[in-house]
């Protein structure tokens, strides 16, 4: 027995044939340091169909401020995870150390995976090793799963599930048989590009409604990105 969270209507209980949780998002989970388990989720592409993920992204959420981002960061240096390596040097936190600690290359990653999203930041990448996938643990400053999932941009992403195993999805979240929706824009061309993937991925009718009024907005730089144009 599990339980799909819709954050309007409360719990609803769904009978379900297999373990509620995937053996896999247990090891992730178990992967976290023990104090951040109970805030993280597992939540986009690998949520919705893991065989089809590139990689699993975790939410830890209620990061907030650079007291709690540090004390964070901290928890995973000194959790000594195995091939974790931060997108950048921890703030406040000796480089040298941070090396030593991890057993990494050294090599740091340059660019976070969200630039565009001040509540969304990559903190670091495991290599999944023997779990088969790469994954990113992200800091983030919703609440809870269903504020983070509010934020997602295409709807068929908008999946979670807990460190119980319990699915998350919000009242816009549409299946792997609807058309999917664009909930927001976190960049243009970066949501535009992200509705594709997940229109291939998934072998998903793209809503021309959505790709007009995409295409008709205007990027960072205010450049007229109308599918009338050089067409």
């Amino acid at each position: 027995m599990s339980c799909i969270w819709t954050g309007l209507k409360g719990p609803v209980q769904k009978e379900k044939d297999t373990d509620p949780m995937n053996p896999i998002f247990k090891r992730v989970f178990a992967i976290l340091p023990k104090q951040y388990r109970a805030q993280a989720v597992i939540a986009g592409g690998a949520a919705v169909n893991l065989e089809l993920a590139k990689d699993i992204d975790v939410f830890v959420c209620g990061i907030t401020g650079s007291t709690l981002h540090e004390m964070f960061v901290t928890a995973l240096t000194d959790a000594k995870i195995p091939s974790l390596v931060f997108r950048e040097y921890p703030p406040n936190l000796n480089a040298k150390r941070h090396i030593e600690i991890i057993g990494s290359t050294g090599q740091i990653a340059q660019a976070a995976i969200y630039p565009s999203n001040e509540s969304i930041e990559c903190i670091a990448d495991i290599d999944g090793g023997a779990l088969g996938l790469p994954i990113q643990i992200i800091a983030t400053k919703y609440s809870n799963g269903i504020d983070l999932l509010n934020s997602f941009d295409v709807s068929t992403h908008a999946v979670a599930f807990n460190e119980q195993g319990i699915q998350i999805q919000i009242p816009n979240t549409t299946s792997l048989t609807e058309t999917p929706k664009v909930l927001n824009v976190h960049g243009v061309i970066r949501t535009l590009i992200r509705y594709r993937k997940i229109c291939l991925r998934y072998n998903l009718a793209p809503d021309p409604a959505e790709l007009v009024r995409l295409c008709t907005m205007k990027d960072p730089d205010g450049v007229d990105m109308a599918i009338t144009k050089n067409v």
